[in-house]
């Protein structure tokens, strides 16, 4: 275990571009083990890296260490932006840490549009069905087992999906842009049937 002050003089050293850049994302993993949240500022900036790696370990100590929900909105963009399938799988799985048993419907709303995009890796689509039941609550031994290729039509609880397509219909249909709601959740239904059948 790294002391406080050891910490803090890498911190600075890190701030004056002394780390060599191999050596940093070790660091903003040690950050991150170390509960060392003094750091999160200069972590925060490596969210927005070239290195795939080094905006993987931003993310990862942000979220999974220490819990940080006001980067929700770089996530959100990650998800579906960043050009590394790992890291748009890791966003994903971050917002749904993130909202854990919240039954957010606004991050289960974005995490089905990536669920349901074709084009879309097969990794980050379990990925985004995993973190909307993550969101719902879901105990471990009722979700399919992490595998491989896409999860089958088994394997996939049709009900809740249709159920959390009404709820985010019903929610718009409180807001004034209820027509762009109700043709989301209108595509995502037409989706789910196509792909019952």
């Amino acid at each position: 275990m790294t002391t406080k002050k050891e910490l803090q003089k890498l911190l600075e050293k890190l701030k004056k571009g002394k780390i060599s850049k191999n050596k940093i994302t070790a660091l903003i993993t040690k950050f991150g083990e170390e509960q060392f949240k003094e750091a999160r500022g200069e972590v925060e900036k490596y969210l927005e890296s070239k290195d795939d790696m080094e905006r993987y370990s931003a993310l990862s100590t942000l979220v999974f260490e220490w819990g940080v929900q006001e980067i929700r909105p770089k996530i959100e963009k990650m998800m579906f932006l960043d050009p590394d399938t790992d890291l748009r799988m890791t966003a994903v799985a971050c917002l749904g840490s993130l909202a854990r048993c919240t039954k957010d419907l606004r991050a289960i709303k974005l995490l089905l549009k990536i669920f349901m995009n074709p084009k879309e890796d097969w990794s980050v689509r379990n990925s985004a069905y995993d973190a909307i039941l993550h969101i719902m609550c879901v105990p471990y031994n009722k979700r399919p087992a992490i595998k491989e290729g896409l999860l089958s039509k088994k394997e996939i609880d049709f009900k809740l999906l249709k159920d959390l397509g009404k709820k985010i219909l019903k929610q718009k249909s409180r807001l004034k842009s209820s027509r762009t709601g109700g043709r989301i959740v209108t595509t995502i239904r037409d989706k789910l049937r196509r792909w019952r059948k």
